[in-house]
Order: structure tokens, then C-alpha cells, then sequence
């Protein structure tokens, strides 16, 4: 009985060992480093001031908006990478070490104990946990990678409209959307998924800040192919003189001249600008914007002639 007792409580002190480094990771770790509050955390977005002076040195002079957010965007992704690199780095060597320590210590408290006691199956379960650890460790540290546009799988159109759905319903409770006309067999590469999602977001964005309706935001979303070409139409409805007709010409009329100009490479702008930028630049295809208002149904559409990037 006196035996029992003593392999009870050394199995209870293993057991506050685990889980106290699994609140050091939890709780220390897998956090935004501070220097009051997390010291220790591994996600490090410190930025000293030779960081500021290498984001200066990558921005052309006079940079738009656009060129200085992409430039922001990418050095965030450098250091967040770091951060992740670091991260696996300590799982699968510091928090590995600690687990086969307290597997260690209670190994050897358990090879202090009469040989007449039969405790060889927990020895040959302590040796298989030393394994297991290190290969579920391995796996999780592989979670803290960032997912590249280059790693995402092909994809049906009606889901990048499905997910720009979703976070525009995250910013607004009034909006609502039907994209049951959507050509469920138009496919496209993965690596155009962030492109995509970003111009339905723009396309219904529109919808929300420039239909004059307060509190209805109602989209309905159209799409079909033709060979290697497709059209995307966004319909909303707009309330009475809410549409400057002769501001949305203009636009269109400057998308036109701005891509035969080649100034788009250089251009970024926003909205319907940003729209032609992604299409001609990003996925490198010929494109057209229109748009329509009639009894008070606004109307944007797009034809893209996508070529390699469609399935």
C-alpha cells in the first residue's frame, strides 16, 4: 500500500509538471511579446529604428497610399515570419526538452523502486510518450506557418464572393446578399484567391457606403463564363439621385485611358481604380468596368478575360 501511495503522488507531480508547461506555452509564449505584460511572448513585432529606416528605403519617392500599404503589409509578413520561424524553432527545442525532462525524472523515480514490482509496461509506455511528444510537437509547430497565395487550392468563384460575403457582414448588420446566380462551375488557381476575394469586397463594399439606403444593403451577385472569359455583375438597389451619373462616367472614362496610358502600373488609387489595377497587373488580364442605373437599381459589372488562371 505504502507503494501505491508513493507511485500515485509522483504520477501527480508529473502531471502538474505537464500541465505547468502547458500553460507556459499558452500563457507565456504563443503571445505578443511586451515588455510589461509578456516578456516572453514569441510573436516579436519590435520595431527599432533601424527597422523604420529599412520600411523608408523601400518606398519610391512620392509613393500613393496603395504602394505605401503594400510596402507596410510586406514588412509585417517579414517579421511575423520571423516570429514563426522562432516559434517552431522553441517547440520543437526548448518545450521538446522540457517534456523529455519530466518524462526523465519520472523514469528514474520509477527505476528507484523494488524490482519485484512489475512497473516495466509504464517504462515501455514512458519510452513510446517520448516519441509521441516529439512527433506532435513537430506537428504543431508546422501550424505556425503563414498560408502564401501559392500554397492555396483551386477554387470555385462563388466561394471568393462567399468569403468577402462574410466579412462585409462582419462590418454591417444591414447587409444581406444573394449569389445564388452564380455559374457554380467557374474554377480559377488558387494562387488568384486573395485577388479575387479583394474585388468582390471592393464591389460590395460600394454597395454599403454609396447606395444612400441607410439601413438596407442588399446585393445580388451575378456570374458566368464564356470561354475563357467572365463577367461579374453586382446589383444593388440605390435610393432616388444617390448616383452622380456624370462622376461614375468619368471614372469609367478614366479606367479606359488609364490602362492604355501604362500609368496603372504605377497607380494604385481605390475602388473601381484598385479593381483595374488587380485585374491588369496582378492577373495579368484584359478587362472592362461598366456600370448601369435604372429605376433605382445600381448595377456594376465586370468582364475579365482570365485565360491560364481559369479551370
Amino acid at each position: 500500500m505504502l507503494n501505491q501511495t508513493k507511485i500515485d503522488r509522483i504520477f501527480s507531480e508529473f502531471s502538474e509538471k505537464i500541465d505547468h508547461i502547458i500553460s507556459h506555452i499558452k500563457k507565456d509564449l504563443i503571445q505578443v511579446q511586451t515588455e510589461e505584460k509578456n516578456p516572453e511572448g514569441l510573436f516579436d513585432f519590435t520595431i527599432s529604428p533601424n527597422d523604420v529606416c529599412a520600411l523608408k528605403a523601400r518606398l519610391p519617392l512620392g509613393a500613393i497610399f496603395e504602394k505605401f500599404e503594400e510596402v507596410v503589409l510586406d514588412f509585417l509578413l517579414d517579421i511575423t515570419e520571423d516570429s514563426l520561424r522562432n516559434i517552431r524553432y522553441v517547440l520543437q527545442n526548448a518545450i521538446n526538452e522540457d517534456f523529455q525532462s519530466a518524462l526523465n525524472e519520472l523514469q528514474t523515480q520509477l527505476n528507484n523502486f523494488p524490482s519485484e514490482i512489475a512497473l516495466h509496461p509504464l517504462s515501455d509506455r514512458i519510452a513510446t510518450a517520448r516519441t509521441e511528444i516529439f512527433n506532435e510537437l513537430k506537428t504543431i509547430s508546422e501550424w505556425f506557418r503563414l498560408t502564401r497565395p501559392d500554397s492555396f487550392q483551386d477554387y470555385p468563384l462563388s466561394l471568393a464572393a462567399s468569403i468577402s460575403c462574410s466579412i462585409m457582414q462582419s462590418f454591417s448588420n444591414t447587409f444581406t446578399y444573394d449569389s445564388s446566380d452564380i455559374d457554380q462551375q467557374i474554377m480559377l488557381k488558387g494562387t488568384t484567391l486573395p485577388s479575387m476575394v479583394d474585388i468582390f469586397k471592393i464591389l460590395l463594399d460600394n454597395v454599403i457606403k454609396h447606395s444612400g439606403l441607410p439601413n438596407k444593403h442588399a446585393a445580388s451577385i451575378h456570374a458566368n463564363r464564356i470561354q475563357d472569359q467572365i463577367t461579374i455583375r453586382v446589383d444593388n438597389p440605390v435610393a432616388p439621385k444617390s448616383v452622380d451619373v456624370c462622376a461614375m462616367d468619368a471614372i469609367i472614362s478614366k479606367l479606359s485611358n488609364w490602362e492604355s496610358s501604362g500609368s496603372i502600373n504605377s497607380e494604385g488609387g481605390s475602388g473601381l481604380y484598385k479593381i483595374k489595377k488587380i485585374l491588369s497587373v496582378d492577373l495579368k488580364c484584359i478587362s472592362a468596368i461598366s456600370y448601369s442605373c435604372k429605376d433605382n437599381l445600381f448595377s456594376l459589372s465586370i468582364t475579365a478575360k482570365l485565360g491560364e488562371v481559369l479551370l
